[in-house]
Formats: structure tokens, sequence, C-alpha cells
């Protein structure tokens, strides 16, 4: 069974053998996470601003590869005036150790009927 949680104290709590902790990825793993996401594996390099913007974005990240394949996802297709938008004013709310902003993040710009869907995750209990 593998069980995975983002606290050592639930890992200890389970009895089992050590807990494999995932480290954030190297800052050229992280560019490479979010090139693919981002431009879906294009062959061509991206323009510089891309480049510039992508990169400070993964560093703001931390280099979580949680939040770094949600903001790429979320930046997929769009135009370098809302990549700029996005990292000035929503990536401020990212914090490096706290997951909850980049769902948050990932939430408020699911069409509604996709928020609709996710809000019936709230029927069930915290930790089930």
């Amino acid at each position: 069974i593998l069980a995975t949680t983002r606290t050592t104290a639930v890992a200890s709590s389970m009895g089992t053998i050590q807990p494999y902790l995932l480290k954030d990825l190297p800052e050229d793993k992280s560019w490479q996470l979010f090139k693919r996401i981002a431009f879906n594996d294009q062959l061509e390099e991206p323009n510089e601003d891309f480049i510039s913007i992508g990169k400070e974005i993964i560093h703001k990240c931390g280099n979580v590869p949680l939040a770094i394949r949600t903001i790429a996802g979320h930046l997929y297709s769009r135009n370098t005036e809302y990549w700029m938008y996005f990292r000035d004013r929503e990536i401020g709310i990212i914090g490096q150790t706290d997951i909850m902003p980049t769902l948050k993040i990932s939430y408020h710009h699911l069409q509604p009927e996709q928020k609709q869907c996710f809000a019936y995750c709230a029927l069930f209990q915290k930790d089930h």
C-alpha cells in the first residue's frame, strides 16, 4: 500500500518504514516540466518573453511540481499579456509550502460546470 501525505507526522503515525520525502525539483527539471505542459511539447523554442516570464513563475512556485503543473496548464495557449498579468497579480498568493493557494487558483479558473462537479466533493468529510 502506498500512502501519500504532505506532513511527515501523518507518515510517521502509520508505523511503516521510513517515509520517502520528495524534494523540490532542480531548476532545469522545473523548467522542462513547465515547458512541456505550457507549450504542449512544441518542437521549437518559445519566444524570449514566454521563457523569461515562465522562469520567473517557476521560481516563485519554489520548484514544487504540483504548483508548476497546475500553473503551466492554466497558462497553456494564453498570450504574453496574460502571462505577465498572472506573474504580477496572481502568483503572489502562491506559497512554497502550502499548496492550497495553488489549488484555489486552479479552481477559480474552472468552467462553471466543472466547479459544480468539484463542489460535490464537499459532501465527503475531510480525510476520507
